[in-house]
């Protein structure tokens, strides 16, 4: 969590700002993205849960979900290697498909 304690506090404000506090809803243009789409989220994020991030998934034509255990917010920092694993994984199962 380094990254975070270096990191601009007005930067961080701002990204904060803009992906949490003023994020809009954009499931109506989940049905038009057609390129393979992972939606990850920790279990234990209160604001984006599994459940949401399958609903997302469904509404996306080649979107699949997943969640992270013990992880809440910041997946790359809470659980890297999970994370690595999820991405991965869903590169492996999207590869060659157009």
């Amino acid at each position: 969590m380094g990254c975070l304690v270096e990191s601009d506090p007005r930067l961080l404000g701002n990204a904060i700002t803009s992906l949490a506090l003023a994020r809009k809803d954009l499931s109506g243009v989940l049905p038009s993205i057609l390129a393979p789409t992972l939606f990850a989220t920790g279990e234990d994020h209160s604001e984006w849960t599994p459940a949401e991030a399958a609903a997302a998934a469904r509404l996306t034509p080649r979107g699949t979900s997943a969640s992270v255990p013990g992880a809440a917010y910041l997946l790359p920092l809470e659980a890297p290697v999970e994370t690595a694993h999820l991405v991965t994984a869903h590169w492996r199962t999207s590869e060659g498909e157009s």
